[in-house]
This record gives structure tokens, sequence and C-alpha cells, in this order.
């Protein structure tokens, strides 16, 4: 596995990208294949950094995608718990956005692939960022190929 330092991350990022890999891989959380039919609760959908939902108090849920959630955990507003009680205010949601939207390099490859979004589920998602974690890169047609046999 790559350092910090040679993926241009943080530590705190780096170690929030290995929690979210285990995150999906654990079949934990849920995929939205798109944003318009919502699960309740803060879910996956790689077309999102971060959409918030209104589900009522306590919690708030969001849709939110690789970088999206990558961010969360690296602000500490997910609750490793429970992940469907992910609490994004508006403000944490801006920053999560933004996150997304000025990624560079290879990280902008990670959160923003050249295929279809639905395609990539959590799983898929988790074998991106074991690629990204080992080498730097991400090849996602090889991904996607994997992630569904």
């Amino acid at each position: 596995m790559k350092t910090h330092h040679e993926l241009a991350l943080t530590e705190r990022e780096h170690a929030s990208m290995i929690q979210v890999r285990d995150l999906f891989a654990s079949g934990a959380i849920e995929h939205s294949p798109t944003n318009v039919e919502l699960p309740s609760g803060s879910v996956f959908y790689m077309g999102s950094p971060c959409f918030r939902c209104d589900l009522g108090e306590p919690s708030s849920g969001a849709l939110m995608c690789i970088g999206g959630w990558f961010k969360a955990y690296d602000l500490g507003i997910v609750d490793a718990d429970d992940t469907y009680e992910t609490l994004v205010t508006e403000a944490a949601s801006d920053v999560i956005c933004d996150f997304v939207s000025e990624a560079e390099g290879e990280l902008c490859e990670l959160f923003n692939p050249a295929i279809g979004w639905a395609a990539v589920t959590p799983a898929v998602a988790a074998l991106a960022i074991d690629g990204f974690l080992k080498t730097g890169k991400v090849n996602w047609p090889s991904v996607v190929g994997a992630g569904s046999i």
C-alpha cells in the first residue's frame, strides 16, 4: 500500500480512505443506482458528491459518492457504528462538494470515472479504492469488470 505522501494525501485523509474502503467492502452501505428514488439513511451513488436528504429528526441522510464518503469520514461526521445515521449539515455538504470538485490528478480520476455511474456499486468502489491505495491509479473498466463477476 502506498503511503499518504505517495498519494498526495494527509495522514488523516489516507486513514479515512481506508475506512471508506472497508465500509464499502463490508456491504453495510446501500447502493442507489440513481438519485431519483432514495432509500432511507445515507447511501452510495457515484453521481452525487453529497446530496442532503431530510429524513426526519434527529438524523438526516445523504447520497454520496466515493469522494463524498471519504470526506465525510475525514470530517468526522460518519457514525462508524451506524452509517445510516450520518449527520450532514449544509456547511458540511458544501465542504464535501468542494473537496470532490477540486480533486486533481489520480484522485480526480477515482472520484470521476469515465464510465456509467450506476455500474459503480459499493463493492466496485472498494475495488477501485484498493487499486488507488496500491498503485495510486484506477483502471475503472477493469475494476467494473472484476466487480461484476
